[in-house]
């Protein structure tokens, strides 16, 4: 399954740490410390987000609102676990915003967000 997941960006650190929790192999995990970048979308009230888009197992979405454990792989805690429960409270409050489809430009429209321009 695809996600497509709108992040508000005073959440973005918090969303990276998240995300590297829900990584369980040292392949992958690191690197999902930046899976948010900077925020490039901007809703009709002004507000920016980050979004960011990838295959998910079927278990994605409850793997996100289970109990949170620091990953074996993560031996020097460069998770800060107390962020990834921030953004897990977001995400499960609706602050962060998980759309599942495989057409992430059309979620993203769909949920009221435009790209911001770039001179």
């Amino acid at each position: 399954m695809r996600v497509t997941i709108l992040c508000p960006a005073a959440l973005v650190e918090d969303a990276n740490n998240l995300a590297a929790v829900l990584v369980s192999d040292a392949s992958g995990g690191p690197g999902n410390l930046d899976t948010f970048g900077a925020p490039e979308w901007q809703d009709g009230e002004g507000t920016l987000y980050a979004a960011a888009s990838a295959l998910v197992g079927p278990n994605f979405l409850n793997a996100a609102a289970d109990e949170l454990v620091r990953p074996a792989w993560d031996v020097d805690n460069e998770i800060n676990m107390a962020g990834a429960h921030r953004a897990q409270a977001a995400f499960l409050n609706g602050s962060i915003v998980v759309l599942a489809g495989d057409a992430p430009l059309d979620l993203l429209a769909g949920a009221g967000v435009t790209r911001l321009t770039t001179a």
